[in-house]
């Protein structure tokens, strides 16, 4: 009987240390953004294929499996962002990942329309959505600001 409670809290004990290993590499991953390489239509649809930097700061390497979530321009849904391509990142480096954007065009037009009536060109831009990362769901909140006010 005493050597099963130890080999259960035992058990337990590794299973805790490995989600919080986990979930400390998490708290190390930062997103950045990268560069668009190619613009379409798919459906009718328009597109964007564009490209976010993953940074890895932790020594542990992690596996991101999914990307999705929302893209907004001062406070206007424009877009969903996405990716269900498995991306590795090792440990203490960055790789790009290759995500698109199907962008929902009342959102573009009302957003081009309040610069236009508001001669404001500038544009603050929002990335909120979650990753899976590890098997577990991370928050992303990534916000971009550029133009002219």
């Amino acid at each position: 009987m005493k050597t099963e409670k130890l080999l259960l809290y035992g058990a337990a004990g590794i299973a805790v240390f490995a989600i919080f290993s986990k979930a400390r590499a998490l708290g190390n991953l930062v997103f950045t953004p990268g560069t668009v390489s190619a613009m379409g239509f798919t459906n009718g649809v328009p597109t964007a294929d564009v490209t976010l930097i993953a940074q890895n700061t932790s020594t542990t390497g992690l596996t991101i499996n999914s990307f999705a979530g929302n893209v907004f321009s001062n406070n206007i849904l424009i877009g969903n962002i996405f990716s269900f391509a498995p991306v590795h990142i090792s440990g203490n480096s960055q790789t790009p990942i290759n995500v698109s954007i199907q962008f929902k065009p009342l959102g573009v037009v009302t957003d081009l329309i309040s610069a236009w009536n508001t001669n404001n060109f500038s544009q603050d831009i929002t990335v909120e959505g979650f990753a899976n990362v590890l098997g577990l769901q991370l928050p992303i909140n990534l916000r971009f600001k550029f133009g002219t006010p």
